[in-house]
Parts: structure tokens; sequence; C-alpha cells
């Protein structure tokens, strides 16, 4: 088992700041033909206007993909790769996104495997590194901080699965020794009290959220009620390919 420093549990405000079906947008017009949240019958049809499938950083999306975007719907590799390129792109703070097949290399093929996905750059150059993790029937997130070498990990069950965070840091300490000669030192934290599903299949809308609030800094969450309206809301944005909604209460 990899050794690491375990910090403080994590604990933030789980009070409704979320993104309502009045919430703000930004010239959406402009790429989606529309003022507010379309529905997702909307989006569809567009999207078979417009003779799918439709290319959205580097994948092809199938009338399919966008309906896990449905109430209910189970988001699949695709929804949630296209999203994390989404918030990365965007994000004001240096991000890297692993995909979603990341993990799973890590954990059947070894570190050395998925280092040349890698070989070319320095992931220790960004502030912030995301890895989407899928495990049976579920998703959970972790994220790498890197100015405070910390590992943060989150799921909308409240599990806690110290193998993912083991292999996670295993991956880590071999690209430090790429690039620094200095020890490799690294924390943990398990975020605690943020918002948390309801069903059994919200869990990649969770993770999506989670890394979209962390990459803007918010000091309060999004409101686990509001699930369906999110849903809408990133359907948008994959539609348009970016970031059209503003999360409220960003800190500086």
């Amino acid at each position: 088992m990899s050794q690491y420093n375990q910090a403080d549990e994590c604990s933030k405000q789980n009070e409704c700041i979320c993104c309502k079906n009045n919430c703000t947008v930004n010239n959406t017009n402009k790429y989606l033909g529309v003022s507010a949240i379309i529905e997702p019958e909307a989006a569809f049809k567009m999207c078979i206007d417009n003779e799918l499938p439709i290319s959205r950083m580097g994948y092809e999306l199938l009338p399919e993909d966008l309906n896990r975007l449905s109430d209910g719907g189970l988001l699949n590799d695709k929804i949630i790769n296209v999203y994390f390129e989404i918030v990365s792109k965007y994000s004001e703070q240096a991000t890297y996104s692993f995909s979603t097949f990341f993990h799973s290399a890590l954990r059947s093929r070894g570190v050395e495997w998925v280092q040349r996905w890698t070989s070319n750059i320095n992931i220790f150059d960004n502030k912030l590194i995301l890895i989407p993790i899928h495990v049976p029937g579920h998703w959970c997130l972790v994220v790498i901080d890197v100015e405070e070498m910390l590992v943060e990990y989150y799921d909308s069950l409240g599990n806690v699965d110290m193998q993912i965070v083991d292999v996670v840091i295993e991956y880590l300490r071999a690209e430090w020794s790429k690039v620094n000669d200095d020890g490799f030192r690294i924390s943990v934290k398990l975020i605690k009290d943020i918002p948390q599903q309801q069903n059994g299949t919200d869990c990649g809308v969770f993770i999506c959220m989670y890394a979209r609030y962390r990459l803007e800094k918010c000091n309060k969450w999004f409101c686990s009620n509001q699930i369906k309206s999110l849903r809408k809301a990133m359907l948008n944005e994959i539609v348009a390919g970016r970031i059209i909604y503003l999360v409220p209460h960003v800190i500086g």
C-alpha cells in the first residue's frame, strides 16, 4: 500500500446554491438559438436536425448518448469525458482532465503502461488534475491539487475505496520522479459533507458537478434536489460545446 499523510477530512457547508431553472445564461442564444434552458427532447431534435452524430471534444455523440441526460439516465463514458473536457477547457485554472479509461487501465495494466499517455507532458504544470473513476455500477471522482500536493476523493454515496487512491498515488509518484529530484510527498482528503445522490442513477451527474464547482472555487455546493435542472444545463452545454451557465457564488 502506498504511503501518504492523512490530512483532516474536508467539511463544507451543504447549502442550496444551485443551478436552477432560472439560472444565469451567458449569451445562450448565440450558441443554441434559445434564451433559457432547453428541454432534452428539444436538444435531441436539434441534434438530429443537424445530422447526428455530433462531434464534441473528440467524441461522437449519438441520440442514445444525449438521452442519458434525461431524468434518471445513467451517464456513460462519452458524456462524462466530453463534459470534463469542456469544464477543463474553460476553467480559469490550468487543469488536466484524464479520460474515464485512465483509472481502469491503471489498475489493470499498471503504471508504466498508462504513462505512455502523458509521456510528452508534465502533469504537474497544472494546478488541478481531474480523474473521473468508474467502479462497478458507480462513478466517483479524484481531484489532485498540485500546488498543495493533495489528493481529494469525492463520492456521492459516501463510499471510500482507498485502493482507488493508492493506485493514483503510485502513478503520481512515478510521474514525479520523471521531473523532480526531491522527495515525493502527498496528502489525502476524503471530502465530506457534499451533496449526496438520492437514487441509483445520478452518480455521473454528481461527479460532473463536483468537478465544476471545484474548478470554480465555489464555497457552497449545489442541492441534491436540483439534479434534474443540472442535467438540463449539462445537456445544453454539451450541445453548445462550451460553458454557458454561471455557477453562482464563485470565490474571487
